[in-house]
């Protein structure tokens, strides 16, 4: 009984490292089958359209440009918690005489 002091009744044991990554790759390699079965087999046909050297070039750089601004925001993030800059959220100021405990007016 001592045991239980201090657990819900119905807690279970955390997950292992290793079940919580096969679960990771089975749900992104199931993610990934199903878009290549979509690409492949049940994508509209685009019929007579055709994209441009200009095209496919605008469209990787496009990509790519994305990708870099994606990747680098997001180190931006995890850098700027790991290091604390996100902790101090609350402005500091100065007190002013009506929040003070003693009146500043001249005279008194």
């Amino acid at each position: 009984m001592a045991s239980q002091i201090g657990k819900p009744p119905d807690s279970k044991p955390p997950m292992s490292a290793m079940k919580t990554a096969s679960i990771l790759v089975v749900v992104i390699g199931g993610a990934i089958g199903g878009l290549v079965l979509f690409l492949m087999y049940l994508a509209p046909d685009t019929g007579d359209t055709v994209v441009s050297g200009h095209g496919t070039v605008a469209m990787v750089l496009g990509v790519v440009f994305s990708l870099i601004v994606g990747i680098g925001l997001m180190t931006l993030v995890f850098y700027s918690s790991r290091r604390g800059f996100d902790d101090d959220a609350v402005v500091h100021r100065r007190a002013t005489p009506r929040e003070g405990s003693h009146s500043t007016a001249p005279g008194e």
